[in-house]
């Protein structure tokens, strides 16, 4: 798998972005994504923000991938995603039980780029990691963290680590 999106139009990653992933949350994405092909899946990040992020910081230790229904048109989901508020609104229940934050959102691009699309610049919220995967159906291909940069309506390229 590679930390797609490459080349001269890529940007750098920003220093002080992370994105903590641990081996079992990938593979639990991957299999979300090759399960949803080709389809695109989505759902909630859960985990914990250390007290120490800040403006031009961000560090986020993810413990686990919710996955939820693509409540998207049905036509539509091979190239968009939606959450219905209830799962969000269920993934914060169980935030609050479980002592995890919803640190982040993921989802795939099916034959595409781990990069974000207009409508994901578009329907971004701030403070949230976003996860971006790209899948052939069977395999990962590309995954990459972002998040939305506090000036400026656009994307800056985080670290992920595992």
């Amino acid at each position: 798998m590679s930390d797609t999106p490459t080349g001269p139009d890529t940007p750098p990653i920003s220093p002080g972005l992370i994105l903590n992933l641990p081996f079992e949350v990938v593979d639990a994405l991957e299999w979300a994504a090759i399960g949803a092909y080709p389809e695109e899946c989505c759902g909630l990040l859960l985990g914990h923000v250390p007290a120490h992020s800040g403006a031009n910081s961000h560090a986020v230790s993810v413990v686990k991938a919710q996955p939820v229904a693509n409540s998207a048109a049905p036509d539509e989901r091979r190239y968009r995603y939606t959450m219905h508020p209830r799962q969000w609104l269920a993934a914060e229940r169980e935030g609050q039980v479980t002592g995890l934050d919803i640190v982040g959102v993921f989802h795939s691009h099916p034959d595409g780029a781990a990069a974000p699309s207009g409508t994901d610049l578009e329907l971004a919220l701030p403070s949230l990691a976003y996860l971006i995967m790209a899948t052939d159906g069977k395999c990962l291909t590309g995954l990459c963290g972002w998040y939305l940069a506090t000036a400026g309506r656009r994307f800056l390229k985080a670290r992920v680590t595992t």
